[in-house]
């Protein structure tokens, strides 16, 4: 490369020299973009300068995140150089490529460092339980809010779906426990309360039958108390003080049936 560039420069030497010689007393030849013509030495040092810098961008070599300031240095000879020196540097373009993959890789251990924080969120969830809720939730969020470049790099996005599985069936699981637990609740209250009323009608015909049974013995006493007519020797007793003509003395109905006396059949019946 440097034995290319000599050639070009000698060649450019003899050139002008050749001009110089053509008139007498006549001008140097100038280069356009120069007020005067350079001489041999200068024409050395921009060759020398822009050796030094293809030197610098070979030395850049494979490309990584160490590589920053070797690539900046690089530019800075570049762009600090004349136009002179940068129109004989031929390897521009490896430092332009150089440069693009840098960017890159930044952007890229930029994405792997947001990757890494969703990561461990997801790995912060833990053992799954009913109290998962909320970082289960905020894993979710992070990844969801990532942009996709980042979500192709999260290598526990599994765990993430697992994890809400999980949870979703430890929800619906203590959901079903919930209902058959109100339904054991409201069996047991129903068998009480029809255990209850039916001590109530119990003790409703308990009640009815003491009322009924009371009602009988004092329908009884009032019946033994019924006054009723007898004879002293006579072996009946009569409702009807009057009954048949006889003489008759008051007694009550116990006292009749309790000396033996039958009924009379013409009054009682």
């Amino acid at each position: 490369m440097k034995n290319k560039i000599l050639s070009f420069l000698f060649s450019a030497i003899i050139l002008l020299s050749i001009a110089g010689c053509g008139s007498e007393g006549a001008s140097p030849v100038s280069n356009p973009t120069e007020s005067s013509t350079l001489s041999a030495s200068e024409l050395s040092a921009e060759i020398s300068e822009a050796e030094r810098i293809m030197e610098l961008i070979n030395n850049i070599g494979t490309v990584s995140l160490d590589s920053k300031e070797a690539i900046e240095s690089a530019r800075s000879q570049y762009d600090n150089s004349s136009e002179q020196v940068q129109s004989l540097v031929q390897n521009l373009d490896s430092l332009v490529e150089a440069e693009k993959k840098y960017s890159e890789l930044v952007i890229l251990e930029e994405n792997k460092t947001k990757a890494k924080e969703i990561e461990e969120s997801i790995t912060s969830i833990g053992s799954v339980s009913l109290d998962s809720k909320d970082s289960i939730a905020a894993a979710r969020e992070k990844y969801d809010a990532a942009p996709d470049e980042i979500k192709e790099i999260v290598s526990n996005y599994e765990d993430l779906t697992k994890a809400e599985t999980t949870y979703q069936s430890l929800k619906e699981n203590q959901s079903k426990k919930q209902t058959a637990s109100k339904s054991t609740s409201d069996s047991s209250k129903k068998s009480s309360s029809k255990s209850s009323s039916s001590s109530s009608s119990g003790k409703k015909e308990s009640s009815k039958s003491n009322s009924s049974s009371s009602s009988s013995k004092k329908e009884s006493n009032k019946s033994n108390s019924k006054t009723v007519y007898i004879t002293k020797t006579g072996k009946r007793y009569h409702y009807n003080g009057n009954c048949n003509g006889g003489t008759y003395i008051k007694s009550t109905l116990s006292e009749a049936k309790a000396r033996g006396l039958t009924p009379c059949k013409k009054c009682v019946g």
